[in-house]
């Protein structure tokens, strides 16, 4: 493979890419899997009572929420644009 000599840093620099975006597409899943288990226990467990109050609304909750998903992202395409 002659023409892939010189262009073997650019190969580097994507595998290091697409490796980095399984690896953080594997962990989210996984955190959301895990997540998803632990609420759904957890409400089934309660009493119907308790299941039917009114929770407060956490502002920060979701400002994190948009905003760290928005700058992964961000960070993600700034390193594909290199």
């Amino acid at each position: 493979m002659r023409g892939m000599q010189g262009s073997s840093g650019i190969i580097q620099f994507i595998e290091g890419l697409h490796g980095f975006l399984a690896s953080a597409s594997t962990g989210v899943g996984a955190a959301v899997l895990i997540g998803l288990v632990l609420f759904s226990h957890g409400f089934k467990s309660r009493s119907i009572g308790d299941r039917d109050k009114e929770h407060s609304h956490s502002v920060i909750a979701e400002y994190a929420w948009g905003v760290v998903p928005f700058v992964l992202f961000v960070l993600i395409f700034y390193w594909g644009l290199k």
